[in-house]
């Protein structure tokens, strides 16, 4: 077991970096400012609007990823991979604290995010999580950097939201390349985790 743990945390490492800048780059990012607190899965996090300190929860737009269950009971395959990929994205030293090799908690300086909400897509989800775009400040699109590594894949029957073309573009790239999910689970993203990626 410890040995596929190895193997995911160098897969998932891999695959972040072979993401690059992602897609949807954008010179100057806009938005409302925003830092993450924590991240709950691969695609919630909980973030503070820098210019009112209030928090909420956030949903990125579009992104299905494998599931965390609560207290670790049931973990999807590439969950634990899911995660990581999303803290190295909002955090500058995200922590391991259960020496699995991926990172499970946030750790060192929360990156400067710009939050966007897209009315095509919906503005909250049934869990009440705001529905949002985060870029990074060098205008990496977040959920496009986890489309790219494979971590994530566009919802299923999702039609209109504004960066359906560039997400879906690297979709088909990443699974092209067998990266994350696509190639350490076979592409299903909802298989429960035999294997922790």
């Amino acid at each position: 077991m410890r040995r596929l743990v190895v193997v995911a945390a160098a897969v998932a490492g891999a695959a972040l970096a072979g993401a690059g800048a992602g897609p949807a780059t954008a010179a100057t990012p806009s938005g409302t400012a925003v830092t993450a607190t924590d991240v709950v899965d691969g695609a919630t996090l909980v973030v503070r609007v820098r210019a009112t300190g209030r928090t909420q929860r956030v949903r990125l737009v579009a992104l299905d990823v494998p599931r965390i269950h609560p207290e670790g009971s049931t973990v999807e395959c590439g969950g634990l991979g899911a995660l990581d990929a999303l803290l190295r994205q909002v955090f500058t030293k995200p922590v391991d604290t259960d020496g699995d090799g991926l990172r499970d908690a946030p750790g060192g300086t929360a990156q400067r995010l710009y939050l966007q909400t897209d009315t095509r897509f919906g503005r909250r989800d049934k869990a009440g999580r705001t529905f949002a775009y985060l870029a990074r400040s060098s205008g990496q699109d977040v959920g496009g950097a986890l489309l790219s590594g494979g971590w994530a894949r566009v919802t299923p029957g999702a039609r209109s939201f504004r960066a359906r073309a560039v997400y879906a573009q690297a979709q088909t790239r990443a699974q092209g390349r067998s990266a994350g999910v696509w190639g350490g689970c076979e592409g299903d993203f909802h298989v429960p985790g035999s294997v922790i990626l």
